[in-house]
C-alpha cells in the first residue's frame, strides 16, 4: 500500500527537480500556455529507473516503520475494546434478573 500511495509524489519531485517548482497557468491563459503546464508535469524516460528505485525504497521504509506498527497497534486496540465489550456484556441470566426487576414507586 505505501508503495501506491509515495509513487506519484516521487513523479512530482522528481519534475520539480528537473523543470523547477511548476505555477500553475492562470483561468484566462491561452490553451497553448495549459498545454506546456502539462508537458512540464512529466518527467523524462531517462528517470523512470530513478523513479522506480526511489519508489521501491520509499515504500519499503514506509511499510516496515509506519504501515506495519500502525496495523499492530491497532489490532491491539480493538482486541482491548473487544475485551472490555465482552467484560462489560450482560449474560442472559442477568438479562432475565434485569427484566424481572419492577421500578420503585415513590
Amino acid at each position: 500500500m505505501s508503495l501506491y500511495l509515495i509513487h506519484e509524489p516521487i513523479i512530482y519531485y522528481i519534475a520539480c527537480c528537473i523543470n523547477g517548482p511548476l505555477t500553475f497557468p492562470a483561468e484566462d491563459a491561452d490553451d497553448a500556455v495549459k498545454e506546456a503546464f502539462g508537458e512540464l508535469k512529466k518527467i523524462p524516460p531517462w528517470t523512470l529507473p530513478i523513479h522506480w528505485i526511489i519508489s521501491l525504497a520509499a515504500g519499503t521504509i514506509l511499510t516496515i516503520f509506519v504501515e506495519e506498527p500502525a496495523k499492530r497497534f491497532l489490532r491491539r486496540l480493538d482486541g482491548k475494546k473487544s475485551q472490555k465489550a465482552k467484560n462489560n456484556a450482560v449474560s442472559p441470566e442477568q438479562g432475565q434478573q434485569m427484566s424481572n426487576l419492577k421500578p420503585q414507586e415513590d
